[in-house]
């Protein structure tokens, strides 16, 4: 089985590309780090050029869940800088969204293809109705690891993907299927329960057979601190990097 794929956030050499944002004044840069072939949920990481601009009012028809790692983006007239994190389910109106003066750098995760609609949903929700985390990241810390690009990792813990899923925190269910933990250490019991598109819980046993559905699955992985993400294969180890981490688990047709 493949082991963890690690990607440094601030790596030289990633494949970036340029993407354009519908109704946005200028294009954004944007490395895919996982994808779902089935639903077309995905997992990028994505930079903002200073000056960015998306005014008026619009909404994805799919959730969004990001983590801000450098600069500012705000959105509706609220601020998020390094460290902050938000949920946005799907129909939920945005407005005015710009980078700050020094861009913005950002994991952010899509349910679904992040189809951008102009005005509010039919029915959806009105204003930003999500849920907001502030990890008191301040900047880069002290890691220093010497990974460039997309590498494995090698330091592991004693965690897999393959630790029973317990009853993970409320959020999980609330925010996609995703839990945000102080450490790595908190994942027996807190993994996930939701797959990424819907297609069901299952429990993992230790040996990481798995449940129907996620025997080929696995977990993607933001290390809010350590600067980094990760896709972790079921009954693979998770990498030991210190600090906080936010982990959602995906079914077997991510690819």
């Amino acid at each position: 089985m493949a082991a963890a794929r690690v990607v440094e956030i601030d790596a030289p050499g990633l494949p970036w590309t340029d993407v354009t944002m519908p109704s946005s004044s200028s294009a954004v840069r944007l490395v895919r780090l996982h994808a779902d072939a089935a639903t077309r949920a995905s997992v990028s990481l994505v930079r903002f050029p200073p000056g960015w601009t998306r005014p008026g009012t619009g909404h994805y028809t799919s959730a969004e869940e990001f983590v801000v790692f450098g600069g500012e983006i705000s959105v509706s007239g609220t601020a998020y800088p390094a460290g902050a994190y938000m949920y946005l389910p799907a129909g939920a109106s945005r407005t005015d969204s710009f980078a700050g003066d020094a861009g913005c750098l950002a994991v952010a995760w899509f349910s679904g293809p992040p189809v951008w609609r102009n005005g509010p949903a039919a029915g959806g929700h009105h204003g930003t109705a999500g849920h907001t985390h502030a990890t008191g990241h301040t900047g880069t810390t002290g890691h220093t690891a010497g990974h460039t690009g997309t590498t494995g990792h090698t330091g592991t813990t004693g965690h897999t993907a393959g630790h029973t899923a317990g009853h993970a925190a409320d959020r999980a269910a609330d925010q996609g299927g995703s839990v945000l933990l102080d450490s790595v250490a908190e994942l027996p019991g807190r993994l996930p329960e939701g797959a990424s598109g819907g297609s069901g819980a299952g429990g993992l046993d230790a040996g990481g057979s798995g449940a129907v559905g996620f025997a080929s699955g696995g977990f993607d992985v933001v290390f809010v601190d350590a600067r980094a993400w990760a896709f972790v294969p079921v009954g693979e180890p998770f990498p030991d990097l210190p600090g906080r981490v936010l982990v959602r688990r995906w079914a077997r047709t991510g690819g």
